[in-house]
């Protein structure tokens, strides 16, 4: 299957799916966001996952197999002087390469192991096509998933008033796809946001008991004598004013 192929299925599935969805062109939404919502991949990713199980499967038959040699035997002699046809054979092996398997007696070492293959095969994701992501099961990272989260070196002492987030990657790269980076501290606006021309003040009340007449829900009044702030009460909280 050619990658004209592939588009063709994906653009006839995405066209369904806006027509089930009854999202117009006007609406500006993205293939991604139509998948997002109906809960799917696309067609071609399906292809290629159920087509590297199936080759997983012919990996762990026994190495003297018809299935194996087909698979794996080269002929001999040089091809015409033309562009290639592309076979199902080449379509594979071109992926198999894009992958990282170098050779596959390679990858058949790794279908030997069900649990790995299974993991890579969920992972897999062409890298040539930039639209493509990849996201690794849970608790694993890596390109080919093949690394335990437990084992990635997290960030180094962080400047003051600084963090060390997990993040992680979901494009296929050549870099581990979980990374730890330290963060810049976050401010938020703790009034939940004053109206144009005021500004969120903080004041401490002093840590004792409310004044005599301060009831719950009643006011005392702040520096300017047309604004009033919440009565404090005894745990001694800041309060934050919109003045």
């Amino acid at each position: 299957m050619t990658k004209g192929d592939e588009n063709k299925i994906d653009v006839f599935q995405s066209r369904c799916l806006r027509q089930i969805l009854r999202a117009k062109w006007s609406d500006r939404i993205t293939n991604s966001k139509v998948l997002e919502t109906a809960r799917m991949e696309t067609i071609s990713g399906i292809i290629r996952k159920r087509r590297w199980k199936y080759i997983g499967h012919i990996l762990r038959k026994e190495a003297d197999s018809a299935c194996i040699t087909a698979l794996t035997w080269a002929p001999e002699g040089n091809r015409r002087q033309e562009r290639p046809k592309t076979t199902w054979r080449r379509m594979v092996e071109k992926e198999r390469m894009t992958t990282g398997w170098r050779s596959w007696q390679h990858a058949r070492t790794i279908a030997l192991n069900r649990d790995e293959w299974r993991t890579s095969v969920e992972a897999l994701c062409a890298t040539w096509r930039e639209v493509d992501r990849c996201e690794c099961p849970s608790g694993y990272s890596g390109r080919h998933c093949e690394k335990n989260i437990g084992d990635q070196h997290q960030c180094g002492p962080c400047p003051t008033g600084w963090t060390c987030k997990f993040a992680t990657d979901v494009v296929c790269v050549k870099a581990p796809c979980v990374a730890f980076t330290c963060m810049p501290p976050v401010f938020t606006d703790p009034c939940g946001g004053c109206p144009v021309g005021k500004t969120c003040k903080t004041f401490y009340p002093p840590c004792a008991p409310p004044p005599p007449g301060c009831a719950d829900n009643s006011l005392l009044p702040t520096l300017r004598r047309r604004r009033s702030i919440p009565c404090p009460q005894h745990n001694c909280d800041p309060v934050h004013v919109c003045l």
